[in-house]
């Protein structure tokens, strides 16, 4: 529990463990609002790039800059997504953001939302052409250094997976790969744009996990 948790570290670097606890609730709540913005203004970008001004979320209205044609950003993890979004192939055509989507036959149905799904073009062979699945992550860090060097691995049917916020993130992305095959879709990749403090970013790619999921959800 968190009060434990804060006991124990509070013994060992001083101070009292409710100092502990409100710190850590004010940056995980800094985390998440931080986030939140940052997927908007991803959202939002994607939009103004691709001729649709008018989706641009109510909160990143007060950045956009009409007569410009500039959309503002105000954060270095904005600035990623922005240089993300501009440096993406000219063989990707944004399909649609922030999307909806579920599932209705299985034991076990679910539903969730992806940040944003792309058309790939193929521009020698069009057998290659399929969408893609993008999925914004602001997240200090995607991998577990202890996990991978103690191996140690998700439950089955994922136990070839480090426990790890990559892994779960691939389980997610493959979450919302079924929906759209379901629909008769065709997915052909599945991508992770990992969003930097320093205003970098990094393309990650998912592997397709969606045979162990159907095998478990049946």
């Amino acid at each position: 529990s968190i009060e434990l948790r804060s006991t124990v570290y509070a013994q060992k670097h001083g101070e009292t463990p409710e100092y502990w606890a409100d710190k850590w609730k004010f940056n995980s709540l800094k985390a998440t609002t931080t986030g939140t913005l940052v997927h908007a203004f991803a959202e939002s970008y994607g939009w103004l790039k691709n001729g649709h001004p008018e989706l641009i979320t109510e909160e990143c209205k007060c950045k956009y800059i009409p007569e410009k044609g500039w959309l503002v950003p105000t954060r270095p993890k904005e600035e990623a997504a922005m240089k993300c979004i501009d440096e993406l192939s000219s063989n990707l055509h944004l399909v649609m953001n922030e999307t909806k989507v579920y599932t209705t036959d299985f034991s076990t149905n679910y539903a969730g939302t992806f940040d944003a799904l792309y058309y790939y073009k193929d521009p020698i062979n069009d057998a290659n052409s399929g969408l893609v699945i993008m999925d914004w992550k602001t997240n200090a860090d995607i991998y577990n250094e202890y996990s991978r060097t103690h191996g140690k691995m998700l439950h089955s049917p994922f136990n070839d997976l480090y426990d790890e916020n990559y892994s779960s993130y691939t389980i997610q992305l493959g979450c919302y790969q079924i929906p759209l095959e379901n629909i008769g879709l065709k997915v052909i990749a599945r991508r992770l744009l990992w969003l930097k403090e320093d205003g970098s970013y990094e393309v990650v790619k998912i592997n397709d996990v969606t045979k162990q999921l159907r095998n478990f959800l049946k």
